[in-house]
């Protein structure tokens, strides 16, 4: 894979909750590729568009900051300027970039980045349900920039089993039910017009309003390398993550006069010390089973103090990554700490081969299958296969007080579970011996309280690679029952709308695998039946942004018997969008002559 694809990749996994890189791996990644080819478009992107939401233009380009990483370069950049003012430091958010639209005083859209910092994807419904964010400003018209963020109590509280809060925050976001955003929180940076002279009056201005806004200061020029590294000493008492320091000029008006450069504002830099990098040789290399059945391996090595901490593990990611890095036993390596955090590998100085393993180290069967750049376990009744089982039906049915260590206890100290439908037939006297009593009574009442569900919903809770966002595809397309689910093959699954060949392949072996497992799961849960009512026989596909959150309005057509569709096809009855005509959506549906209808067309079908 070249560079430019890794950079690529990288920012598409970001933005979809799968990255496998740390901030410090990636800006090391961009850095050699700025070197080698400074003007090539990888670099010009600064937001996939990886979802489905509705584009929309900003009011306000949102660029992105240039970067200083140590005091000489401050000096420099400074001295450009040529200015004496007074600068405002405040925290660099590690999270995701966002507008709201303020018109007389009221909240009217949320947009993201976006590629280009010109025209993003409009989330509002989701961002409405987001905490920090005041529905109403007294007299403003305008945009207010802010990052969506997870705090480390919330993160802690609702996100267990995620890798880290940005990764979290970057999926949950985008995420078109909605679902998880209600524990997601803005912080707010800056306001345009502002009526205020200064930045730091800006910052006091969004305060007094009602936003919440991340830790900030006014200091003088000379004193800003030192308050950055007591920023960064502090790191462990603020209470959500950061990856640096913004520092801007004070007065609006000279910041203003200063201009921009490729939309960069010169009158402000994000100061990101450079991490500490020691050398080490790698002891051995060990591999562990992730919640995807991914196997990542890691490097044992010859342990290194770095900022106080005392380093022996670095992960390697992919097995693809570490067999084409030569990162094996013996190997010199540079090693750091990611935001002065997380261990990575910087670089192997003198490589050593690695192999892959034969065989899987939780279940030690030779049950392994490559996947593009992992290497996963395919065995269902491996262990770590079973716990990602369990916590994605959990989480997808939103069974609640089923966390990390309880799977865990059920699945190793107890060792009753041997597969998903286990969980249904547990003897909660003896799990309260185990967990506490307390403890296996909660997590009994919430598993008693999800047992019916619709069979998209089942479908889509089975951890089934491509199920998730198909599921009620597969079921409009007539494979309405368990037995026609169990019986569909990757090329039957190749006709469906909106599944391609590679989901096919996927989801085929994945019911091949789990066909046990999914007769023994209906025993115990309640797949309803479709509901009837004045829409049964009509199916809709939704575009573009609607007043009500995307899952109340599907939920309001699946209660009148209709079926909502991810992608518009032949069989499609209505798109429903109350945007203009030029969506790829309303094309293809004017191509097929499928009507479309506005939310309040819809509203009057149903009512």
């Amino acid at each position: 894979m070249s560079i430019h694809e890794k950079i690529k990749k990288a920012k598409i996994d970001y933005y979809a909750e799968e990255s496998e890189l740390s901030d410090g791996e990636y800006d090391a990644l961009e850095e050699e590729l700025r070197l080698v080819d400074p003007n090539c478009e990888e670099l010009k992107v600064i937001e996939p568009n990886v979802g489905n939401w509705p584009k929309a233009k900003h009011l306000v380009p949102c660029g992105s900051l240039d970067k200083v990483q140590n005091e000489e370069d401050w000096t420099k950049w400074w001295s450009k300027l040529g200015i004496t003012d007074d600068v405002v430091v405040s925290d660099k958010l590690d999270g995701i970039s966002i507008e709201l639209v303020y018109s007389n005083g009221i909240f009217k859209q949320a947009i993201t980045r976006g590629a280009d910092g010109l025209v993003g994807e409009d989330i509002t419904p989701n961002v409405t349900r987001m905490k920090g964010i005041p529905k109403t400003v007294k007299e403003f018209t305008g945009s207010i920039r802010g990052e969506i963020i997870i705090t480390h109590q919330d993160f802690k509280d609702h996100f267990d089993g995620y890798r880290n809060p940005r990764n979290a925050a970057a999926g949950t976001a985008k995420r078109l039910d909605g679902t998880g955003c209600e524990h997601l929180s803005i912080l707010c940076y800056d306001m345009v017009p502002t009526p205020c002279d200064t930045y730091e009056q800006t910052l006091c201005h969004l305060l007094d309003n009602g936003f919440a806004t991340p830790t900030y200061s006014k200091v003088s020029c000379n004193t800003v390398p030192g308050y950055v590294r007591a920023v960064f000493q502090n790191r462990a008492t603020t209470p959500y993550d950061i990856d640096g320091a913004v520092v801007r000029v004070n007065n609006n008006k000279v910041f203003t006069k200063l201009g921009d450069l490729n939309m960069n504002p010169r009158g402000a830099t994000a100061y990101k010390p450079p991490p500490e990098v020691k050398a080490t040789i790698i002891r051995e290399v060990t591999w562990q089973v992730g919640m995807q059945c991914r196997l990542t391996p890691v490097a044992e090595i010859e342990p290194v103090d770095i900022g106080g901490v005392t380093i022996s593990r670095v992960s390697l990611h992919t097995a693809k990554n570490a067999m084409s890095s030569n990162a094996g036993v013996g190997a010199s390596v540079l090693v750091s700490r990611a935001n002065e955090v997380i261990p990575y590998l910087a670089k192997v100085v003198e490589g050593k081969p690695i192999s892959a393993p034969e065989k899987c180290p939780s279940c030690n069967k030779k049950n392994l299958s490559w996947d593009g750049e992992y290497l996963e376990c395919i065995n269902p009744t491996c262990p770590s296969v079973l716990f990602g089982s369990i916590k994605v039906w959990t989480d997808r049915l939103n069974i609640l007080n089923w966390g990390t260590s309880f799977i865990n206890s059920i699945i190793h100290e107890m060792g009753v579970v041997h597969n998903l439908s286990h969980i249904y037939d547990l003897d909660w006297g003896m799990v309260g011996d185990t967990v506490g009593h307390g403890v296996a009574e909660r997590a009994r009442k919430s598993l008693e309280s999800c047992k019916k569900m619709t069979l998209a919903q089942f479908i889509a809770a089975l951890n089934i690679k491509g199920c998730q966002t198909t599921a009620k595809d597969i079921v409009s397309a007539g494979y309405d029952t368990v037995d026609k689910f169990i019986s569909l093959d990757e090329t039957t699954l190749s006709g469906i709308s909106g599944i391609g060949p590679v989901k096919a392949a996927s989801i085929a072996s994945g019911i091949k695998q789990l066909e046990k497992t999914v007769r023994e799961l209906v025993k115990y849960v309640t797949i309803e039946a479709p509901k009837v009512g004045r829409m049964s026989g009509k199916s809709f596909c939704i575009t573009g942004k609607l007043s009500k959150p995307r899952a109340e309005i599907e939920k309001m057509i699946v209660d009148h018997g209709g079926e909502v569709k991810s992608s518009v096809g032949k069989g499609t009855s209505y798109l429903v969008t109350n945007e203009g005509s030029n969506s790829s959506k309303s094309l293809k549906a004017k191509a097929l002559k499928i009507n479309i209808i506005s939310e309040a067309e819809l509203m009057k079908l149903l009512n």
